[in-house]
């Protein structure tokens, strides 16, 4: 369990650390102006997408997980997500990055940063383990009277073991601010209230959540 936290833990590091420019440059795409909030570029899930009035891929840049949202076929997600559209050019299976399809956004986008393979990394670790040097040998018999303590730490949801609790902490992405995109009723409650703008909303992280089987 502990193994899968630091493993979260890494990932998450990994994604507020890599620029989304590094991520276009890998792939040779138009970079972001910095100046700017937010960045907009080609659907990369659906190519009938570019077809569409409402507009493209919006990358979020004053965001540190870099969120992006296509305001046509509404795929959502984080810088995995976008590789993941960039490598498979297709959403992710049920609307989210889980099992292979992430270890392999998570893969290249270590490629992308310039970090060393987890695996490869792990293997060296391990040798080091079997074979430590001599100032480590020394340290290792020096402590090996200390008894070992388990650090309790306050685990973050999205850093949660289970995929329900880490559902909870992205629950805020699928928020919905535009009043054509919402039932009725939603409309309607917004309308009246006019300075509850789309802005205002985002800002407050409040919205109008799709019947989809988690609101």
């Amino acid at each position: 369990m502990a193994r899968k936290f630091g493993y979260m833990n890494d990932v998450d590091q990994l994604i507020e650390q890599t620029r989304v420019d590094q991520v276009l440059a890998h792939y040779a795409l138009p970079l972001p102006d910095r100046n700017s909030g937010e960045h907009r570029m080609k659907c990369v899930f659906n190519e009938s997408c570019s077809d569409s009035q409402y507009g493209n891929l919006t990358v979020r840049l004053d965001d540190p997980i870099n969120r992006i949202y296509c305001h046509t076929c509404q795929v959502r997600g984080n810088l995995l997500t976008l590789i993941h559209g960039l490598e498979k050019h297709s959403p992710p299976a049920g609307g989210r990055l889980r099992g292979d399809e992430f270890k392999s956004a998570v893969t290249k986008l270590r490629e992308i940063a310039g970090q060393p393979d987890s695996k490869a990394a792990s293997t060296h670790a391990r040798n080091d383990s079997v074979n430590p040097t001599p100032q480590a040998r020394s340290q290792g018999s020096a402590s090996d009277s200390t008894p070992s303590i388990p650090k309790l730490i306050n685990v973050p949801l999205r850093r949660h073991e289970k995929e329900a609790a880490r559902a909870l902490a992205t629950l805020h992405e699928e928020l919905v601010t535009d009043t054509a995109q919402m039932s009725p009723e939603a409309a309607q409650y917004l309308r009246k209230r006019p300075w509850m703008t789309p802005e205002l909303m985002q800002k407050w992280g409040v919205g109008w959540i799709p019947g989809n089987g988690r609101s």
